[in-house]
């Protein structure tokens, strides 16, 4: 008897809830039935998670056969991190059956743990998609495939010249790396001619390690001049015999990276005198070039040439030719660099260092204090992309502090819908105490705003975030919320159930 009770209180409040009222009053009889559905026996929480477990997916599958395309990329979206069987077949569906909007959409939200399931979908889709933008989505979500069946999709896409959706597939070459050997290796003797360029472009940003054991002695004989010069740059990273007039060629090129990376390729078989050319391009008048020199150098050069490329960025009076610091590798011994920088003069470099220290603070990073400080600058005087970025790597750090609160609840009331999605990441730090504020955020007009409340609470405590995204669910006037709702409710069931 207690339990109906219980239940028909809980039910009491929620009505509330959905009824007229003033926000507070609304808030606090929904705070309240979440804290007294809370008490409910273990098998009637069983009950009734089953019930609102159908009940989303039944107001999903409504709007995706219902919908029209903003609708289901809406569904695809809510869908994001629902790790179901179900939920793929879904992304599969819209990937392989889909109009190209929707087609696109999947491949966008895709998660890298989904992608092995979609490359079939993909692989079939792209074959017969004549739509450029759909294409487009689907070659570049092959980026987060990692894996050579990922790399074989894109080739075909960076054999021809066609831009935009070329540069898209090299695009994703680039980042699915080692996997994409092979694939850059084919490009390479028998892409048009930009193409085989761009590839062994690509290669030599790789690093000779992950090109080791591939074919490019036919590269040597292309008709194309600079195809010759960057297969010999390839080749000789991985200590292969080059003929040194090949690589000289390249030093007399107006194309700034063919010559750095021909004079580092010479420089690396122990002839001396080519480092007077990289001197030469890091001492340039342009900022730009100076910043590209050293930075390639930085990335491709053996230690000592790249601790002389480091100190003279250091002492650059462009704060571009500074950022190059950022390009070293996360050996201890570069890391004193990189905290030196917060204190540059120029608060964009001293952001950049404060998120470079914020992936491994435990060991480069300085006191809570100093990265507050240095967060806040860059807060207050910075872009509201700036200020996403504070924001967001506020929410990648530890605990919340005080100056963290302070920024984030000042975004809060930021005109920027960006900017406010950003705060929820970082007040959700709060646990509990964020609730009252984060729940009213779940019926926002932004839809931005309601998916980023949704996402926090299911993080901070997905019992709280089924009751109140249920109560939402069935009081929220717009579409869009009740589809954001309902795959984030199906969320925090999938993480209760565990």
């Amino acid at each position: 008897m207690r339990r109906h009770r219980t239940k028909h209180l809980a039910t009491k409040c929620a009505n509330r809830h959905l009824g007229v009222g003033t926000a507070p009053a609304r808030l606090c009889s929904l705070l309240l039935a979440i804290a007294l559905t809370a008490m409910l026996p273990a098998r009637a929480q069983e009950e009734k998670s089953a019930d609102h477990g159908g009940y989303a997916w039944a107001v999903l599958d409504s709007a995706w056969r219902m919908g029209g395309s903003l609708q289901r990329g809406a569904v695809l979206g809510s869908l994001t991190l629902v790790e179901s069987a179900r939920a793929t077949e879904v992304y599969s569906d819209a990937i392989e059956r889909g109009e190209p909007f929707v087609a696109a959409r999947a491949a966008e939200l895709a998660s890298e743990r989904r992608m092995s399931d979609l490359l079939p979908p993909i692989g079939r889709r792209l074959r017969t998609e004549s739509d450029e933008n759909a294409l487009i989505s689907l070659v570049g979500s092959l980026r987060k495939a990692h894996s050579p069946a990922a790399a074989s999709l894109a080739e075909p896409f960076a054999m021809v010249d066609r831009e935009p959706l070329t540069g898209v597939a090299f695009g994703a070459l680039s980042e699915l790396g080692k996997s994409a050997v092979p694939a850059l290796a084919a490009i390479a003797r028998g892409g048009c001619g930009r193409c085989r360029d761009t590839a062994l472009r690509v290669l030599v940003r790789l690093g000779p390690s992950r090109s080791e054991g591939i074919d490019l002695d036919s590269v040597l004989r292309d008709s194309d001049r600079h195809v010759r010069v960057l297969g010999a740059i390839v080749l000789a990273g991985r200590k292969q015999v080059v003929d040194s007039s090949i690589l000289e060629l390249g030093l007399s090129e107006p194309d700034l990276f063919l010559r750095v990376w021909s004079a580092l390729a010479l420089y690396h078989r122990g002839d001396t005198r080519y480092r007077g050319v990289l001197l030469d391009d890091m001492g340039a008048a342009d900022p730009e070039q100076r910043y590209l020199a050293i930075r390639e150098i930085v990335r491709l050069a053996d230690p000592p040439l790249r601790d002389i490329a480091l100190g003279i960025a250091l002492k650059d009076v462009s704060p571009t030719v500074r950022s190059a610091v950022f390009d070293t590798p996360t050996e201890e011994r570069y890391w004193p660099m990189v905290r030196n920088l917060l204190g540059d003069p120029d608060p964009a470099i001293r952001l950049l260092a404060a998120e470079r220290i914020a992936a491994a603070p435990d060991r480069i990073g300085p006191d809570a204090a100093t990265r507050d400080r240095i967060l806040r600058d860059a807060f207050s005087l910075g872009t509201p992309v700036d200020q996403q970025r504070v924001l967001d790597l506020l929410a990648r750090s530890g605990a919340i502090t005080s100056a963290g609160r302070e920024m984030a609840e000042s975004a809060a009331s930021s005109q920027w819908i960006s900017v406010r999605a950003a705060a929820v990441g970082v007040l959700k730090k709060d646990g509990e105490r964020a609730v009252p504020w984060i729940v009213p955020l779940l019926d926002s007009p932004e839809t931005a705003i309601s998916a980023s409340a949704a996402s926090a609470l299911v993080d901070m405590s997905p019992a709280e975030a089924e009751d109140a995204l249920w109560a939402t669910l069935h009081s929220a006037k717009s579409e869009q919320v009740k589809i954001i709702c309902a795959g984030y409710l199906i969320r925090a069931l999938e993480v209760l159930a565990r």
